[in-house]
């Protein structure tokens, strides 16, 4: 779902005993927030879309996607109930050129065991 500049995308993990289903409280939750330019296809438009470009502060019709890629890392602890969750402020100021950006988060959640499980998602 597309976060709109000066709102807040959140994500979540959850994890879980196998045995039980109860939640993996104390676990290490690993993210790694990624921002690149995006790609953006309005609802009921067919072939290309938008995407801007250093070199086009304009904005342009193009299928490719260049990118210089931002991450941050972040570590937190899952909860009682084995989850965790992270919130991204998306400001104005922080979009160089301005366009359609694509951040992507990945959690590795690490047991007592040292066994990681990895999910991610992403927005616009």
């Amino acid at each position: 779902q597309p976060v709109i500049l000066g709102g807040v995308g959140v994500a979540a993990v959850s994890a879980k005993y196998y045995a039980g289903n109860v939640g993996l409280s104390g676990a290490t939750a690993d993210w790694v927030v990624s921002q690149s330019s995006g790609f953006f296809v309005p609802p009921g438009w067919t072939g290309k879309g938008f995407q801007w470009t250093a070199k086009d502060s304009a904005g342009s019709f193009r299928a490719d996607a260049g990118s210089s890629d931002v991450k941050v890392k972040y570590q937190g602890t899952t909860d009682g109930g084995g989850e965790h969750v992270v919130a991204v402020a998306c400001e104005a100021n922080l979009v160089e050129p301005a366009g359609p950006v694509s951040v992507e988060l990945e959690a590795v959640v690490t047991d007592l065991n040292r066994q990681a499980r990895v999910t991610s998602t992403r927005f616009l």
